[in-house]
């Protein structure tokens, strides 16, 4: 069984082995010839991973708020090094997302190195509409950030197909 240290180890070397970019952006909300900004502050980028039936709804429901989008097929490491490391290392950011348990988890090892942490976490089964809004709100309302996703502790029989989640960085 492998265990938390491995996947980490994996995902930094997934990270540092992908050579070029192969994942694309959501064509951005315009309103007339500018881009319209209807989110609340404090969400600045929201990640979903393709593979996911449920991914296309998530990610047209963040563009409609006027959100960034940035999508990926299974592997994270080309937005985590194209985008979300850099935005990271330039300031504070606020990023949502619908992924793997994996993936959230990976996401949430890679981002605390950047005084980053989970504020809000949901579980989903296939074929569960997410949305992006109970995420908003819970951002604007969390005091605490959750503790590291324990999914490689968990059954497979009772792991969630997919997580929508917002990491942040804190103080």
């Amino acid at each position: 069984m492998a265990s938390r240290r491995d996947i980490v180890r994996g995902g930094v070397a997934l990270a540092a082995l992908a050579v070029s970019p192969f994942g694309w952006s959501l064509a951005r909300a315009e309103t007339d010839g500018r881009r319209a900004r209807m989110a609340p502050r404090g969400v600045d980028l929201v990640v979903v991973d393709r593979t996911f039936r449920e991914a296309e709804r998530f990610a047209l429901d963040a563009t409609a708020l006027g959100l960034d989008v940035e999508t990926f097929d299974s592997d994270v490491a080309p937005v985590w090094m194209n985008t979300l490391e850099p935005r990271l290392r330039a300031g504070p950011l606020a990023i949502a997302g619908l992924t793997a348990p994996g993936t959230a988890f990976c996401l949430e090892i890679l981002t605390a190195n950047f005084r980053a942490a989970p504020i809000a976490r949901n579980e989903h089964a296939f074929g569960a509409v997410a949305r992006v809004a109970p995420l908003l709100s819970a951002g604007t309302n969390a005091r605490t950030a959750l503790p590291p996703y324990a999914h490689v502790a968990r059954a497979d029989s009772d792991a969630p197909a997919f997580l929508t989640w917002l990491i942040e960085t804190r103080g």
